[in-house]
């Protein structure tokens, strides 16, 4: 089953997929009708017996350019809330490389330990996975 969230413009299938759909947006220099393609990244989650987490494929993007961050929400619940927004980047004298800001935030399960996060950022792609408490017999 697919399911679709226009509040944040994603389709998520499975348990472990998740895209956020990308825009085109005409840009604002004049008459030349130029169009720039807005991409944004996949996101694929995925659980373990002991573990727990998601990798964020944002090709382009520098290491200090993404942000994982865990919040706690009032009600008792925690948050994985991922950002990450790279400066423009000249490719040649006519094109310009800009990744525009994205924001995901995933709801933890209950079996995550939050203070457990681990994070690593690869070839464009940011791996963020968490302990998990066993299982209670």
């Amino acid at each position: 089953m697919i399911f679709m969230d226009l509040n944040e413009n994603s389709l998520q299938w499975g348990e472990s997929q998740v895209i956020h759909m990308n825009k085109f947006v005409e840009m604002e220099d004049g008459d030349t009708g130029t169009i720039c393609f807005e991409s944004t990244p996949v996101f694929n989650q995925f659980k373990f017996k002991d573990s727990w987490g998601i990798t964020v494929s944002a090709a382009g993007l520098f290491e200090s350019e993404i942000d994982a961050r865990v919040e706690h929400l009032q009600d008792g619940n925690d948050v994985l809330v991922i950002t990450g927004e790279s400066q423009p980047r000249p490719i040649n004298e006519k094109h310009t490389y800009l990744y525009k800001k994205f924001q995901k935030s995933v709801f933890l399960p209950c079996s995550v330990i939050p203070s457990s996060k681990d994070t690593g950022f690869s070839n464009g792609i940011l791996f963020v996975s968490f302990h998990v408490r066993p299982l209670s017999e």
